[in-house]
Formats: structure tokens, sequence, C-alpha cells
């Protein structure tokens, strides 16, 4: 008798979060949902997927899902559903999800999209302000301050007791281009940073970029460690970028084929985010570019895998000025047919993306040892002389990913990096992808140089 069964609520953290979600969404006797970082098969969306984020496909607890639903592992374009589904099933009832933006394996990105998706359901029932969804710093865990939040979100909805401000309820602070894990919200202002001059060329004594030898031909490929794939086997010389792409070398590309830009290599965000390092001046057909100092040197970001391919074409194409086109960008070392459509790498490529095997092979071989180097439990080192692989190639162990060629899915293109945040890719087992579309603060790229 000192029970209200109108007001019962269900929650759960990680996987409880999943069967909360569920729970609610099949038990209507359930007033409201409160899944803490349920990731995949609970609030995370299976189509959009931040760098890190667990896909089917990678799933290591099968019994968590129906057999049936395994199919769609890298294949997630056909599938009939998505979790905004499972939301949308809740209303005119009240679910709230709570996420932390270092959580990447819960994918927070892909969690925003679903409880917008869920929204219109909302919106059509006419309780909005029922679907809501909070971030936070931090790691995987029920922390003291998402019980604040949830007992505030009950108080509002089963007592009426509304906060001062609404807001709080509704945080989507990740933008689908320019995503931050650090919760800051883009600015339309002009960066007033110090800033070089047009980006200069570099003199002929000085090369454009920096790469190391990758020899051993005819080594054995890495373990197929969780059925994930054997990657590393790579039987041609070649070489790769000491470093990834950086601001600098990004602006160059710019200032020679952007003064229009139809094909949309700069993002904004380069410009008005924290995290970028790139500024755009003037007007379109007249557009130059400007390095921000304390950037030059650093990764460049907001860049979508397509770009990178482009970027790669130029340099094959023994960086041109000019329109975008044939010239330039849009042929050389692949072939576009559209602004997002491209064929394999041509034989003939002299610049290209890293394969993912060219990568993993850089990045962790070394003869007579095998895939040993940084595959072992520890931190992302902080400084690129600190991660050097085997072949002298720097930033393979840090906190950045990496585009790489490979073709997951329809939806999906890989994703490397060294940096462990999560048990499931503290090896080089920890294979991700994300949206070949995403333009996001924590990605940049390395190029691949083919010798003869």
């Amino acid at each position: 008798n000192d029970i209200d069964l109108e007001h019962i609520a269900t929650t759960g953290h990680s996987r409880g979060g999943k069967m909360a979600l569920l729970t609610a969404a099949l038990d209507e006797r359930f007033a409201m949902a409160i899944p803490n970082q349920s990731g995949a098969g609970g609030s995370g969306c299976y189509r959009i997927l931040g760098p890190g984020a667990e896909t089917l496909g990678m799933n290591d607890k099968p019994w968590w899902y129906h057999e049936r639903i395994q199919w769609f592992g890298e294949r997630e374009e056909y599938l009939p559903f998505d979790q905004h589904f499972l939301k949308a099933l809740v209303a005119p009832r009240a679910v709230i999800s709570n996420e932390a933006f270092e959580d990447l394996f819960a994918n927070p990105l892909g969690t925003q999209v679903s409880s917008m998706a869920a929204q219109e359901a909302f919106r059509f029932l006419d309780v909005p302000e029922k679907n809501a969804i909070t971030y936070r710093h931090g790691g995987h865990s029920f922390t003291t301050d998402d019980w604040e939040k949830i007992l505030s979100f009950a108080e509002w909805h089963f007592f009426n007791r509304p906060p001062e401000d609404k807001r709080i309820f509704w945080n989507t602070p990740l933008p689908l281009a320019g995503l931050d894990f650090k919760g800051r919200s883009s600015s339309s202002a002009t960066r007033r940073d110090a800033v070089h001059g047009k980006s200069r060329e570099p003199s002929p004594q000085e090369p454009f970029m920096s790469f190391v030898k990758v020899g051993d031909l005819g080594n054995k490929a890495d373990k197929n460690f969780y059925g994930r794939g054997v990657f590393g086997d790579v039987d041609s010389a070649y070489e790769i970028g000491t470093r990834r792409v950086t601001n600098e070398q990004y602006a160059m590309f710019l200032n020679a084929v952007a003064a229009s830009d139809p094909s949309g290599l700069f993002n904004p965000d380069m410009q008005e985010r924290p995290e970028g390092g790139i500024l755009r001046l003037g007007s379109p057909g007249e557009y130059t570019y400007r390095v921000r100092t304390e950037a030059a040197s650093k990764t460049v970001n907001f860049i979508s895998w397509y770009d990178a391919l482009r970027f790669c074409n130029w340099l094959h194409n023994g960086r041109p000025s000019g329109r975008q086109g044939a010239a330039t960008t849009e042929s050389g070392a692949y072939a576009f047919s559209g602004k997002e459509s491209v064929g394999e790498r041509g034989g003939k490529a002299r610049f290209a993306l890293s394969s993912e095997n060219e990568w993993y092979k850089a990045a962790y071989f070394a003869p007579r040892r095998g895939y040993s180097l940084m595959n072992i439990l520890g931190r992302a080192v902080e400084r690129p002389e600190d991660s050097k692989s085997h072949y002298g190639a720097e930033e393979m162990a840090d906190k950045f990913w990496e585009w790489n060629e490979s073709v997951v899915s329809k939806l999906g293109r890989g994703l490397r990096s060294g940096g462990w945040f999560q048990g499931n890719n503290r090896q080089a087992a920890g294979r991700f992808f994300s949206n070949q579309e995403m333009e996001l603060s924590n990605i940049g790229f390395r190029v691949v140089k083919l010798t003869e």
C-alpha cells in the first residue's frame, strides 16, 4: 500500500540500461524509463557511430541479443529499425537518457541522434518535455550527478515540480558535423587568434610531408582476435606519413583548390570551434585560408572520409592549383563520380589514404617480434615522439582517430587509433568505424606514398 503504482520508473546502467529501456517500451505500467549510458542495444543508434562506439559486428556478448540481429553486423543500413523506435514506444510516458562525453564505447553521439529522432513521436503526442537527454564529463559509471538529474526529472513529471530551467533536460551538444566530446557548443563568432599569413609553400629543399619507409615484404598478418579479421600483411613496399596531416598542410590544399568550395573541403568548425586550426577569409570565389599559429603543426580535424581522399588526389596530381575537378581533386588515386560517390584506389596511385593493413603494419609490426608493439595495456601517450612505431611512424598510439580506406559497410568507413579508453579496444583488435560524412574534432588522417 506504500507504493504509488502510477509513478514507477525503471532504470539501469550499461547492460541494465538496455533492459530498462526495453522494459518500459513493452510494459506500460512503468511511467518512466531511465537508461544510463546504455549504448548499443539501448539508447545508442546503430546507424550513427561516433569514433570508438560499439558496433553490432564487434559485439563480444552475443547472448545480450537475438541471434538474428548479428547478421546486420557491418550491414546496419539494412536494419528495419533503430533504437529511436524503443524510445518512441515509451511515449507519452517519460524517458531520460544520461550520457557521458568520454564514454565513447556507449556512443554518446548516436544516443543524441536517437533521442532527436524519437522526439517526433513525443511532439505528436504533445509531450515533448517527456523525452530528455543529459550529458556530463566522465566515463562509464552511474554517478551522484546522474542521480540528482534523475530525481529532478522525476519530481517534474511525477509531482509537477519543474526545474527553473527546463532546458537542462534537453542537451544536444554534439553537432553531427563537428563532434566535440567536451560538450562545447558551436559559436558563429569569427575567431581572433594569432594566425599565419596565407599558408606558405615549403622551399624546394623542404619536403611538403615527411614519410617513413615500411619494408619487410611478405610479413604475415596478425592473429584473428575475437573473429574481427586479420590485418597487417602487406606484400609491397610503401611509405607512410611520419605524422598525420596537419592544419598547415591542409590549409595549403585549401588555398590551392578551394577559392570556391563546392565539395565542402572546409568545415566552418575548423574556424569556429576551439579545437579547429584553420580560418577562412573572403567571399565565394575568392576564399583564402590561414592557420592559427599555435595549431599549424597539429592534426587537421573536422575532416570527412571524402575530404581525405580528395587531399590524396591533390597530392597524386602534383599539388596543382585550380578549381575542384579531374585535374585537382576528383580524379587521380580515386575517381569521384559525384560529391560522395568514389571508386577504389587506382592501381597507379602515387599517394593514397592508408589502407587498414598499411596502417596496422606500420603501427604494430616489428620483425622477429610480430605484432607486440602498442598491443598491451596502458594509457594513451601525449607526445608524438613517445609513440614511435618500429618503422618510425608517430602519433599512432595517442587519442586521435584516423580514417583508413576500409569500406566496412554502406554506412561506415574504417577508423584506427591507439587511444585506450575501454577494455574492448585495449589491443590491436579494437576495430571501429564511423559514418564517412562525419567531420569530428577527434578524427584526422594519414597518407601513404606508394613506391614501385
